[in-house]
């Protein structure tokens, strides 16, 4: 299997694991997380949701759990409370790789929202 079909595996099914309740505000986070990393950086973009999450906003956390066991690596073994501290600590080169891997993540993610499969 290759890397791009892992990547979207993960994704759809990470998404149809998406509770009902929080399935449109995660859909927000994730079609804005690519322009979020694009614009700001994926430290920036990390930084958000865990603003968003510790404001009360769950699918903001469920996005950082799915971010943190996507296998991205220099972020491998985190989980969502820990994702955006591994991220502060990246190495410059580590950093540009996690930033380019998440961004290829985010793509699947939202892929997957916006076409989930059926039954999804």
């Amino acid at each position: 299997m290759t890397r791009d079909q892992q990547r979207a595996q993960h994704a759809y099914a990470r998404v149809a694991e998406v509770p009902r309740d929080e399935r449109a505000d995660y859909e927000v986070f994730v079609k804005d997380l690519g322009a979020c990393l694009l614009r700001s950086g994926l430290a920036v973009a990390i930084c958000t949701l865990e603003r968003e999450h510790a404001a009360g906003r769950r699918a903001a956390g469920t996005l950082l759990g799915h971010l943190a066991t996507a296998s991205i690596p220099g972020l491998a073994g985190t989980d969502s409370r820990t994702l955006g501290a591994q991220v502060r600590q990246l190495e410059l080169a580590a950093y540009l790789l996690a930033s380019r891997e998440t961004l290829r993540v985010a793509t699947w993610l939202k892929r997957a929202v916006e076409a989930p499969p059926t039954g999804g």
